[in-house]
């Protein structure tokens, strides 16, 4: 069986100590540490490999979901454990394992263990199955459809996303967040600054790619070499 390195990131001690009693009731459940905060965790997973963390969503400083959104490494499974309903959506876009609820059961709490070491087990990716997904948007949560994306560019801290029927969509995100729930089979990093949906390429040249009806993505020297095998192989 399968052992899953975890680290329990809250900042309340009696929290901490609850969810640490569950994951040691669980064999398969390896307890590395506690995280208080934000920065004791991304202290922990500089020199630790972890494979899932339960992280809380408010908490001073940085929050678990704005850290789960803006983390530049590659993140270990999460599962959220909060007092407050207000982020389930937001968890579904960056593929949190579970969203739960405090007071958590210890039984709520192995069926989420039970899901992470499934996925762990299967290494099978959560987006593939997908058409959708939602983004926060003026206010509210909109779902988009991958299908209806053409390509997304980067403006600073934002993204503008190209659908069809010259629709856009300007959303806070991070173009790593992004592609985070993008499915990997349908879009391509060509440029630090674009995604492509490649269903939408029509024509690629030594510097750009035209896209059906939408104009040119340029393509940066660093993904050269790279776009048009995957393109082929798509």
């Amino acid at each position: 069986m399968n052992r899953l390195t975890c680290v329990v990131v809250d900042d309340e001690p009696i929290a901490r100590k609850g969810i640490r009693s569950f994951v040691e009731r669980l064999d398969y459940l390896d307890f590395i540490g506690f995280a208080k905060d934000i920065d004791e965790l991304i202290q922990i997973l500089k020199t630790t490999t972890i494979d899932l963390l339960f992280l809380d969503i408010e908490m001073p400083g940085l929050s678990g979901m704005e850290f789960a959104q803006t983390y530049e490494e590659k993140l270990p499974m999460i599962i959220f454990v909060t007092a407050y309903h207000d982020y389930a959506v937001e968890s579904y876009n960056v593929h949190a394992v579970d969203y739960l609820l405090k007071p958590v059961s210890f039984d709520r709490f192995k069926l989420s263990a039970e899901r992470a070491l499934e996925i762990a087990s299967s290494k099978s990716p959560d987006s593939s199955s997908r058409d959708s997904f939602f983004l926060r948007h003026e206010g509210k949560f909109l779902r988009v459809n991958y299908r209806e994306i053409v390509y997304l560019s980067a403006m600073q801290n934002y993204v503008r996303i190209h659908l069809m029927n010259q629709k856009q969509l300007v959303v806070r995100y991070t173009m790593k967040t992004i592609m985070e729930f993008l499915d990997p089979d349908r879009f391509l990093t060509v440029h630090k600054s674009y995604i492509v949906h490649k269903d939408h390429v029509e024509e690629v040249s030594s510097g750009y790619l035209s896209m059906a009806g939408y104009g040119q993505i340029p393509i940066g020297r660093t993904f050269k070499d790279d776009v048009l095998p995957k393109l082929i192989k798509s």
